[in-house]
């Protein structure tokens, strides 16, 4: 299981997962997730939704990229950007794991 560290950038190649301490709920289509260690609550949209999906099983910041660019036909710098800070916030409430 990869180390966590809170303080962890998002490199292409690192690798997101979900947090053994995340717990998912879905309603209504959107994912609502909870960190069971500190109380911490957030509401995913439908996009976040879509990336939380995604790294059910570990993915890079690349490959989370070049299928949200593929699925969402978005432009490539800015979905990097997005998900960058998406999965930067995850991270900083203990919901993902970055492994570099």
């Amino acid at each position: 299981m990869p180390e966590q560290n809170y303080d962890a950038g998002c490199s292409p190649d690192a690798r997101v997962a979900h947090s053994p301490d995340a717990v998912a709920a879905e309603v209504g289509g959107e994912i609502i997730l909870l960190n069971m260690s500190s109380g911490y609550f957030h509401q995913l949209n439908a996009v976040g939704s879509y990336l939380w999906r995604q790294i059910a099983q570990p993915h890079t910041i690349a490959e989370l990229c070049a299928r949200a660019v593929v699925d969402y036909d978005a432009d490539a710098e800015t979905c990097r950007q997005d998900i960058g800070a998406f999965v930067r916030e995850l991270h900083a409430h203990g919901l993902v794991t970055i492994d570099s």
